[in-house]
């Protein structure tokens, strides 16, 4: 629309308000109500449309802790994983026998737990010479650990590299040093698929 058609539809509409408030003789404090309350709306709709991949995150995190991950299944010798309501694939692990949601991210070379995950199952970590790692919100500083067991539905791998990340203090990540373990990987549609050698070291 141009400037000129612009101007005659904000024409158009003040005069049909104008027009509203006489007809059916709207008092100028309900109109200022009625005026609050569409903002109010409007402000609300902004804020869920600003942050709805932070909102989709959350409610998959509630739904996981509520009824477990549904979109996780074993067919055959495959473990397939349907894609997350915010575009993401998760797995649910147990690290060191502890149940831990990874993120899974071929872009990432090193699987990554948050420093949060990594204090609440004990893992100790070599904080001698920390690691810069780049992230979507910048450079951030990880330290080396190794993960005794990693365990999914079908496979397990041990003595797993990994990073811990200060900075990132919920999520983790499984990296490329997991995916290349595998047999194969990969994705077809909204789902994906991981296809073991067997039990992977």
């Amino acid at each position: 629309m141009n400037d000129t058609g612009s101007l005659v539809y904000n024409i158009v509409l003040l005069v049909a308000l104008v027009a509203a408030f006489f007809t059916f003789r709207v008092s100028l404090k309900d109109t200022v109500k009625m005026i609050a309350a569409w903002a109010g709306i409007f402000a609300l709709f902004l804020l869920i449309f600003s942050f709805r991949s932070e909102l989709l995150m959350a409610w998959d995190r509630v739904r996981t802790e509520l009824v477990g991950r549904s979109d996780q299944t074993v067919v055959g010798e495959e473990l397939v994983l349907r894609k997350s309501i915010d575009g993401h694939f998760f797995v649910n692990a147990r690290v060191n026998g502890q149940n831990v949601d990874f993120l899974i991210d071929s872009g990432a070379t090193t699987t990554s737990l948050s420093s949060n995950t990594a204090e609440r199952i004990g893992l100790e970590v070599d904080r001698g010479y920390p690691v810069i790692v780049s992230t979507a919100n910048g450079n951030a500083k990880a330290w080396r650990a190794r993960i005794a067991t990693l365990q999914f539905d079908n496979m397990t791998t041990q003595d797993h590299a990994i990073l811990v990340l200060d900075g990132m203090r919920d999520g983790n990540l499984l990296g490329m040093n997991f995916l290349s373990e595998l047999k194969s990987w990969r994705v077809e549609g909204d789902k994906m698929i991981l296809v073991p050698y067997g039990e992977t070291e």
